[in-house]
């Protein structure tokens, strides 16, 4: 489910894609993260909806990639770590 503001931002990705801007930017006049800030509902959507797509999909990427060729590896963002966890699961050193 995508809440309107996500759906009026998708409206706005041709326009941004060839103006170099974010379709945040154009259709909302400030950057993703400011939304949100001003916009706490729909940042916890955002962040629900985000962590339900990485934990249905952690496991296909930890399977599917061969991580073991590298040293370090980091979640960057990972609100609840799903990523990581299956990283460090299929790879254990």
């Amino acid at each position: 489910m995508l809440a309107d503001y996500s759906w009026r931002a998708f409206a706005g990705l041709e326009r941004a894609v060839r103006s170099g801007t974010t379709p945040v930017e154009d259709v909302h006049g400030m950057q993703n993260f400011d939304y949100y800030q001003r916009h706490p509902a729909e940042q916890r959507l955002f962040a629900s909806t985000q962590s339900s797509i990485s934990a249905r999909q952690s496991s296909l990427i930890a399977e599917a990639y061969p991580f073991e060729v590298f040293q370090t590896v980091v979640d960057v963002s990972g609100a609840r770590g799903y990523l990581l966890e299956h990283l460090l699961r299929c790879n254990r050193h």
